[in-house]
């Protein structure tokens, strides 16, 4: 369910339990992910990728697997996305190596994230603090990864606040309500929800852009269409995508000679 990307408290114990051969790799994450841009299906990559690398967003990590990128083998941090050129492995924007062990024991952390940024506690204690901007919805969940090793990796306890999930966008009107098929007409869409819109279709075409201006205002640039079809002018959003209305319609001329 996608939720505002600011104002989550997310609190949870996190275990990392020692496999057979006692080497254990690689680690955990709270994934909080784009939720205009991954389906909640998205898997990440193992090893390294800790199962986020390649899902759009920001991940809280709980890192026990030193690499070349890595600062260590027992430390917590904040990835953004992988590292250019090395494969999977998460690019962590901030790091903190002054931690227990994580393997081993459960320990208790509480994510939190506000309009200007991230902020992480571990056993009460605040371990990372990160300034960025969060995308407008997120959708929350836990990821792992292991490489040749196989550590258990559990949650437990998890506690999620937030603010209400995103409305469904509506389509209240479309001006100009018609033009040429040959495309390329502005038209403005009025409407409500369209705070992170991630596409506008006419039928069952992309519009060739748009712009949001507003959570009510949309200007889109319209594709080809057929000559003397009427199509749904729609939008999508991490709430959905508007219901088809006559509100909604848009139809197409003669071209302009």
């Amino acid at each position: 369910t996608p939720l505002p990307g600011a104002g989550i408290t997310a609190a949870f114990d996190a275990y990392i339990g020692s496999s057979s051969s006692g080497a254990g790799a690689d680690g955990l994450t709270l994934t909080l992910a784009n939720a205009s841009a991954t389906q909640p299906s998205a898997l990440g990559e193992n090893g390294g990728g800790e199962g986020f690398s390649g899902i759009s967003g920001i991940a809280v990590s709980m890192d026990t697997w030193q690499n070349a990128v890595n600062p260590s083998n027992n430390f917590v941090g904040i990835a953004n996305g992988p590292v250019p050129g090395a494969g999977n492995e998460l690019n962590y924007v901030v790091t903190n190596t002054s931690i227990p062990a994580l393997r081993g024991s459960v320990h208790h952390f509480v994510v939190t994230t506000t309009s200007t940024g991230i902020t992480v506690t571990m056993d009460g204690t605040q371990v990372l603090s990160y300034t960025t901007a969060l995308p407008p919805y997120v959708l929350i969940g836990f990821t792992a990864g292991t490489g040749g090793f196989n550590d258990i990796h559990e949650v437990q306890n998890v506690n999620i606040t937030a603010g209400s999930p995103p409305p469904v966008p509506a389509v209240t009107a479309v001006t100009p309500s018609s033009g040429p098929s040959s495309g390329g007409t502005s038209v403005s869409i009025t409407g409500t929800g369209f705070t992170g819109t991630s596409s506008v279709n006419f039928g069952s075409t992309s519009a060739s852009s748009f712009t949001v201006n507003s959570a009510t205002s949309i200007t889109a640039t319209t594709p080809v269409g057929t000559l003397g079809s009427t199509v749904d002018a729609t939008v999508t959003t991490p709430g959905g995508t508007s219901a088809t209305s006559s509100a909604d319609h848009y139809s197409y001329t003669p071209p302009s000679t």
